[in-house]
């Protein structure tokens, strides 16, 4: 009868040991599985922003807003717009768009505050992001 019991209660202790190590294991998938979660996050973050810088330099590449005209400032505000912002950009963003709005709204009027406005924004904007130069 001892023995039976000491078997049992051996057993028991080994069951509970396994139950415990199982439930451990998946605990540390799920840990491992949040940080491949985080990593990929980060990649596709870094990739957002390494596609913006570039789209967005590619697009103010060569602009000279002296030998410009209403169609080349259209078509750079257009290619800013098509852009996917990261969300450290937005600011950023919003002030170039405007910018090149205001330079648009001086081809179309001829209000020289308008073409002052715009290149402010954009030298402002070369000083911030030192990337854009």
């Amino acid at each position: 009868m001892k023995n039976l019991i000491k078997i049992l209660i051996v057993l028991l202790l080994l069951g509970g040991a396994a139950f415990f190590y199982y439930l451990g294991k998946g605990d540390l998938k799920k840990e491992i599985s949040s940080v491949q979660i985080a990593r990929e996050a980060n990649n596709k973050q870094e990739k957002l922003v390494n596609d913006y810088k570039s789209g967005l330099k590619s697009a103010l590449n060569g602009y000279n807003p002296d030998s410009s005209n209403l169609d080349q400032v259209t078509n750079i505000k257009n290619r800013i717009l098509n852009l996917t912002v990261p969300t450290q950009f937005k600011d950023l963003h919003l002030n170039l768009v405007f910018a090149f709005v205001k330079m648009e709204d001086y081809f179309k009027t001829g209000n020289q505050d308008e073409k002052v406005a715009s290149e402010k924004m954009l030298n402002e904007a070369r000083q911030s992001y030192s990337w854009l130069n």
